[in-house]
């Protein structure tokens, strides 16, 4: 084919115009949502074709500066599409390191899904949380060892004060259910045994 006539030139260089509008539009959108920290290379590589786009154009080829805008367009728009799953798989990843008590891992991971919806209850909730993790997770270990040393009252103190930091933590709950089942175990053993050794010195009253 032969060069583009004045019509097929001025029409061309149209739709470069129309899309380069688009591209600045969509370009400026994936930028707030953090697109460069989620998707750099992805993104460089549509600004490589946005600038290929640029240099044709300049040079009054716009056919070429058209293809480049529209290849350009179709990566920045299925980067926005992929926004959606990067959030949820930034979710996913926050909630298994809370769980795992990974606080670095929690905080990075919420922190790239508020990037995407900085207004989502449930990230903004996810980094609280990651904030108090490491506290959390030293009063559950320091309860531990205090419940390894046989002092259940002070473990089950050191586990409530860890989940009145973050009531959502399934750990520091399991933890204290646990200790203060084991105390309620201790309580009533004692009971008995005290209850025995009366029955066993003929103190009727005090069995």
């Amino acid at each position: 084919p032969g060069a583009p006539t004045n019509a097929e030139a001025s029409a061309a260089r149209t739709e470069a115009q129309n899309l380069l509008e688009q591209l600045r539009e969509l370009d400026n959108g994936l930028k707030g949502i953090g697109v460069e920290t989620w998707a750099g290379p992805a993104h460089r590589s549509a600004a490589d074709r946005i600038a290929t786009g640029d240099r044709a154009y300049r040079s009054l080829d716009f056919p070429a500066a058209r293809s480049a805008y529209q290849a350009a367009l179709a990566e920045l728009q299925a980067l926005l599409k992929q926004s959606e799953t990067v959030f949820s798989d930034a979710m996913a990843k926050g909630t298994q390191a809370l769980n795992d008590g990974n606080a670095a891992a929690a905080g990075a991971a919420f922190s790239t899904a508020l990037l995407i919806r900085p207004d989502d209850a449930a990230a903004v909730k996810g980094t609280e949380r990651a904030g108090k993790l490491d506290q959390v997770m030293a009063l559950i270990r320091q309860g531990k060892e205090l419940a390894r040393h046989g002092d259940l009252a002070a473990a089950a103190n050191a586990f409530q004060q860890a989940r009145d930091l973050d009531p959502e933590s399934a750990l520091a709950g399991e933890s204290l259910q646990s200790a203060r089942r084991e105390l309620g175990a201790r309580a009533y053993q004692e009971a008995m045994s005290a209850g025995f050794a009366a029955l066993s010195a003929g103190d009727f009253a005090a069995a």
